[in-house]
């Protein structure tokens, strides 16, 4: 059974293609990064597979069941969305918010014991048990966005869709992030992450979809799918690859 396959999938917004014909297939867990230029089909392609958009072309399935058969809330049993977004005031404090995440799972109005043993597990893997009572309104960009992945935690399904949860991080806390990811993997989850941070892809997947003008022009391990050359013609800068005597990767452009 494979975890998400589509085939053929295309996009457009109005008149305008955004997506093309995209294929691909995961059939185990792991850090799969989305990687490409601006306006390369990369957020539209994780908002298909989430269920964010309708009226596309070809086919995504999540464990061989085509989304478009899924209610909302089996949607959400099995992929948990972090979309890239502005994150107005909200009254709420941080356990609240990735409470939220037990949403699909709630039969009532109030957590069950599960719920608050979820929100417990999630406050330690994402180390925000220190903000647990702060207003999510006051904190950072960045902050706010470690408290969304908690959420996707606490919604414990076996798909994580990542738009960009890195963007406002600081070096630190971007190591957090790759280290969560990686644990997350090791527990049985498929991870998604669309990023611009080029080095982490390079160094932290396991694999490396590359989108270009909504096209996947290469899909692979990263030593395949980030050769030089390839990077070089969808970004448009020369790429160097290196690698030191501990075998840890570098690239570099520009």
């Amino acid at each position: 059974m494979n975890i998400l396959h589509i085939d053929g999938l295309s996009y457009k917004y109005g008149s305008t293609p955004v997506l093309c014909s995209i294929t691909a297939t995961v059939d185990h867990p792991e850090v799969v990064a989305v990687i490409g230029p601006n306006g390369a089909g990369k957020s539209t392609l994780i908002n298909v597979i989430a269920g964010r958009l309708q009226g596309y072309e070809g086919t995504c399935c999540m464990h061989d069941l085509d989304i478009r058969k899924m209610s909302h809330q089996q949607l959400c049993q099995q992929a948990a969305h972090v979309p890239q977004q502005k994150i107005d005031e909200i009254p709420f404090t941080v356990e609240e918010v990735i409470l939220t995440g037990r949403t699909p799972h709630s039969s009532g109005l109030y957590e069950t014991d599960e719920d608050l043993a979820v929100l417990e597990a999630a406050l330690e893997v994402t180390r925000l048990g220190h903000f647990r009572k702060r207003r999510f309104s006051t904190l950072s960009g960045g902050e706010q966005q470690r408290v969304l992945v908690a959420a996707a935690v606490a919604q414990a399904a076996p798909i994580f869709l990542l738009d960009e949860p890195g963007a406002h991080l600081d070096p630190e806390n971007q190591t957090e992030l790759w280290d969560l990811l990686a644990r997350l993997r090791d527990q049985g989850r498929l991870i998604l992450i669309v990023t611009h941070h080029l080095h982490l892809a390079a160094r932290r997947s396991d694999r490396v979809w590359v989108l270009s003008e909504g096209r996947l022009v290469a899909d692979g391990p990263p030593s395949d799918a980030m050769r030089p050359e390839s990077l070089e013609a969808v970004f448009h800068v020369p790429f160097e690859w290196h690698r030191n005597e501990q075998g840890r990767v570098f690239l570099n452009y520009g």
